[in-house]
Order: C-alpha cells, then structure tokens, then sequence
C-alpha cells in the first residue's frame, strides 16, 4: 500500500478510533514499567471525582458507563471491552479495586483511561504526580459477610432525584422524565404525591441557584469573559465539523477549549462561561439525530438498508428505526453531505434542546437495563 492511500484510509476512519489507537500506541511505547494496581486505582479515582462522576466517596456507575459509551460509541467499547460486547457488566467496576484490578482486560484499563485523560502524555504526567505520591496504599478488600441492601428511603431517593436535576440545565419535571426515567418510577412508587413534592423543591432550588448566579457575578474569576468566550467560538466548528458526530456534553465542550477545572466546583465563578455552555450542550435526540444524518449523508447511503444506517450511526435500534422515518419524511436534500447536518436542522427547525419525533414515547432500557415485555396471559 502506498504511503498516500495509507494516509487516506487513516484520515477517513471514526475520529473515536484513530484516537483510542494513538493514544494505546504513544503509552506502550512510553517505555512505563512497574506501574502498580495502588497507583492506578487513585490514578483512575481522582480524574473520576474531577469530572463530577462520582457520589460523596463513590462512583456514579451507571452515568460513568453513559458518558464512556456515548463518547466512544457501542462499535468501540464493544470491539475494545469483551465484557461489554457480551453484556455482562457486573463485574465492570474491578477495575477499581486492588485484589482484582490486575484481572481485568487490559482492553478496559485502556478504554477507561483514554476517557479519562485522553492524552498519553497528560496519563503519565498525572500518574506521576499522583500516584507515585507517598500516601497510605489502598489495602485489599477483606472477605465480609454479604449484607442485604436495604431499600431507599423516600427521603433518600427525594435527595437522589434533587442531586441529579442540579445537572440538568432549567431543570423541571418534564427534564427529569426524560433523564431519569427509573428514578421517578421509584419514588412515585414509594410515595404517590412525591411529584407535587418534587415541584416545590425545584422552584426553590431554581431560586437558590439564582441567587448564587447573582452572588457569583460579584465575585467572578477575572478570566470568565476570555473563557466564555473561546468556548463560544469552538462550538460552530464542534457541531459542524465532517467527522462522525460526537455528543456535545459538558465535559467534552470544555475538554475541547483546555478547560481543566472541575465543572461542578469551578464553575460559579465563571457565569459568563456557564451560560455559554449550557445553550451550547445538545439533548440526547439531537445527538441522535446528528448521528442519522451524519449517516444518511454518506456517499453510499441510498445504497443501505435502514440496519446498516443504525449500525453507521451507531444509535439504539428502535430510536434510529423512527430517526431514519422521521428523515425520510422530511426529505433529505439531495446536496446533503457531512458538514451540512447543522444546516439541515435548522430548516427543519431542529434546535439543541429537542425532544425528539415522539417525545411521549418511552422507549425501552438497552443493555443492563433492558427488561424483557410480558406479554398477555403471562
């Protein structure tokens, strides 16, 4: 193969894998020896508190989970861990603990630091400085009797559901339906007016946030404006760039201008930053419908069946089977190509906040949470 059709191939593949590849490459050829499963395991706990994953002193699984596959994309993680392309996850979160660190696939070790560092170099620099510091090692974990789980307590579960509409922007009930479907299903469960509950506390917690964007103002950091403002022009070239469509979080938005502070506790002292991010973050069906369009724009789409566009664009089945209709009855424009998604939205009048074809439908839970229907007579 010549040196010009190899570059060719390398610049048209997903820009998720060609990154996962280089990043594997520059940290086996670091010449890194000796690392051990203490230092990795503090490594990997600290960037995780860092990007807000993390509950008081424990992981937010299932979220850390969400952002990795909505990062990557199934087709990667799926390729990368063994344990997530069998769906058997359980024993996902080894990785953080010393006595079984080391038996995990190196796969996943590699997966998750490349979420969460996303440069060799900036791995081992931080390995350095954090794990080689002297502290007391993370001891083994001692073999206990099992406890049964107690269930939550309505007030606990109240508290889970207040803590996650403080990362949901103008945050209602409507919002957390959609985000957090399961939870609500709980506490309405344990106690059937804890939506009129529920409201009260959001508008008050709406006041307190209002209150501290104006006490924040008076003591913004001098650098707000300079940030809020490199953010507000590296979203056009996020959202309209040719490559396979990413998920504009919070996070990687802010990954993409240098931001290394922690969002949950820097940011008040950045309004200005803030309210660019939160008009520049999309919902899930944007990034669904992005992804679609991405695909359909491919040269050899109208060649594909509606399985192949899914599998390109990587979406849940059932939600790509309605996106692909959905496209197909809008009518796709016939100049359509990769960098004309943004555009398309907007004529069809698709902003960053939308809800999707059928935002009354409730699609069923992928992957760990799927639960087979029971049909009738059962």
């Amino acid at each position: 193969m010549s040196d010009g059709t190899s570059e060719a191939s390398v610049l048209s593949a997903d820009e998720n894998v060609v990154g996962f590849a280089r990043f594997t490459a520059q940290l086996l050829a670091s010449g890194g020896r000796g690392a051990s499963r203490e230092g990795l395991i503090k490594l990997y706990r600290t960037r995780i508190r860092e990007l807000g994953l993390s509950r008081g002193g424990t992981v937010d699984r299932k979220e850390l989970i969400r952002q990795l596959v909505a990062e990557f994309g199934e087709e990667l993680v799926s390729h990368v861990d063994p344990a997530y392309r069998t769906a058997r996850l359980s024993g996902w979160f080894h990785i953080l603990i010393a006595s079984t660190t080391w038996e995990v696939h190196v796969g996943r070790h590699l997966l998750l630091s490349y979420f969460l560092y996303e440069d060799a170099d900036s791995f081992l620099k931080h390995y350095r400085q954090i794990a080689l510091d002297s502290t007391v090692p993370i001891g083994l974990r001692s073999i206990r009797p099992v406890i049964p789980e107690a269930k939550p307590k309505q007030s606990d579960l109240m508290l889970q559901v207040i803590d996650a509409s403080n990362g949901i922007a103008n945050c209602d009930l409507d919002a957390l339906w959609r985000e957090h479907y399961g939870l609500l299903k709980r506490l309405i469960r344990q106690d059937p007016d804890a939506l009129t509950k529920l409201e009260s506390a959001l508008d008050r917690n709406r006041g307190r946030k209002t209150n501290a964007a104006e006490i924040a103002t008076v003591d913004a950091h001098p650098d707000d404006a300079s940030w809020a403002e490199r953010l507000r022009q590296s979203v056009p070239g996020f959202y309209d760039s040719a490559e396979c469509p990413q998920n504009g979080t919070r996070n990687r938005l802010l990954r993409r201008i240098g931001w290394t502070r922690s969002s949950t506790i820097d940011l008040p002292r950045f309004p200005q930053l803030k309210r660019v991010l939160d008009a520049a973050c999309e919902s899930p069906w944007h990034f669904y419908i992005r992804r679609i369009l991405w695909a359909l724009a491919q040269p050899s789409a109208h060649t594909w069946s509606r399985g192949q566009i899914r599998d390109s664009s990587g979406v849940e089945w059932h939600k790509a089977i309605v996106l692909v209709d959905y496209c197909a009855q809008r009518g796709l424009p016939k100049t359509a190509n990769s960098t004309s998604v943004m555009a398309i939205l907007q004529d069809w009048q698709i902003d960053l906040n939308w809800e999707g074809p059928c935002p009354e439908r409730v699609f069923a839970s992928a992957g760990r949470n799927y639960r087979p229907r029971k049909h009738d007579g059962e």
